[in-house]
């Protein structure tokens, strides 16, 4: 929750307030770009690991017969290895075309 201002006076304390907020700012800049270089390091890990969850779970409380087999096809290693490149190939696809519509510097 946001910090209520503190009572401004005068010129001195309205610069000492604006230099907080630039503080304040400045460490949360700092605080979402470590958090975008985190998501940009692991976001194929963190999107298997949330497929291949989902998509476990939904299959296996399904309870049918098709369900189960699904899941069944969903954990097998080697299928999720498959998808894995996949999804790193168009991971790194999207990646590019971010980097051209949002070029860094």
């Amino acid at each position: 929750m946001a910090k209520a201002f503190a009572a401004i006076h005068s010129l001195d304390s309205l610069d000492r307030e604006i230099f907080h907020l630039q503080l304040e700012a400045k460490k949360l800049e700092d605080r979402m770009d470590q958090q975008l270089d985190y998501l940009q390091d692991n976001y194929g890990k963190l999107l298997r690991r949330s497929l291949f969850n989902k998509a476990a779970s939904a299959t296996e409380q399904s309870g049918t017969v098709t369900g189960q087999l699904l899941n069944g096809f969903i954990q097998n290693e080697k299928v999720q290895g498959v998808l894995e490149k996949i999804m790193d190939v168009v991971a790194a696809k999207v990646a590019s075309a971010l980097e051209k519509i949002f070029p860094a510097g």
